[in-house]
């Protein structure tokens, strides 16, 4: 993920409260989104805070989906592999992605 870090490379402390429960809450609707789509997501509150989602019906086909800050403040869902999912509050568009990779082929 592109997490701030300082010039040592090191991660910078942690996000704010306010912006912390606004991840969680974000992270609560994506989970619930993804129960309506038929795959099981978990949430795990944690300084980066992240759904761990399956396929119910194939549990190898599984993702963290991590809500984090980008470089530039913005906060985003990304994928494990760093990549932007969608802004926070794009939960939406994010289950539908999510839902896509995780489709049972």
């Amino acid at each position: 993920m592109n997490l701030p870090v300082n010039a040592a490379g090191q991660c910078e402390a942690g996000p704010d409260e306010a912006a912390m429960r606004q991840a969680i809450r974000s992270l609560e609707a994506l989970c619930d989104d993804l129960a309506r789509r038929g795959l099981a997501a978990r949430l795990v509150a944690a300084r980066w805070p992240r759904l761990t989602v399956s396929s119910r019906s194939t549990a190898r086909l599984s993702e963290t989906i991590y809500a984090a800050p980008g470089r530039d403040g913005q906060w985003w869902l990304w994928w494990s592999w760093a990549e932007r999912i969608a802004t926070i509050d794009g939960v939406a568009e994010a289950a539908a992605k999510i839902a896509h990779v995780l489709a049972v082929p």
